[in-house]
């Protein structure tokens, strides 16, 4: 098998989160190819992709939720909506180990936070966008 950047087809064929029914809780349903690449080697994924894949894997997950959930700082777990995240992050970077997903197990936690950022804005579910909205997370 080749393994194609998603940017190149993967993700420009329906298979983008943004196509992904956030409502329903359920992302990974029209996500069958993620098998697919989780066995390409990971330099051929940018790093924001393969954050995005481990997101879909872990979206079932209301532990990982409840990391993503605050708008303000003075709803958040950690006191603080960065905290926050940096949970999600360290989860999906705990992801990474078990899927062997190399060039995320050796970032730092601010750059799979800022991925996270990146693809949370993908789904329309950052915080500015739902703070701009009062959108609720589920």
């Amino acid at each position: 098998m080749t393994c194609k950047k998603p940017s190149d087809d993967f993700w420009q064929h329906g298979h983008h989160i943004d196509s992904l029914p956030i409502e329903n809780n359920a992302p990974g349903h029209h996500f069958a190819q993620v098998e697919e690449p989780l066995s390409c080697e990971p330099h051929t994924i940018p790093l924001n992709e393969q954050v995005e894949i481990l997101h879909i894997i872990l979206w079932a997950d209301e532990h990982y939720k409840q990391w993503l959930q605050a708008v303000w700082d003075s709803d958040a777990i950690e006191g603080k909506v960065y905290l926050d995240h940096a949970e999600g992050a360290r989860m999906i970077r705990e992801q990474a180990k078990i899927h062997n997903m190399t060039d995320i197990t050796k970032q730092k936690l601010a750059t799979i936070i800022k991925a996270l950022r990146v693809v949370l804005r993908r789904y329309g579910i950052d915080p500015k966008t739902r703070k701009a909205n009062i959108l609720p997370l589920e």
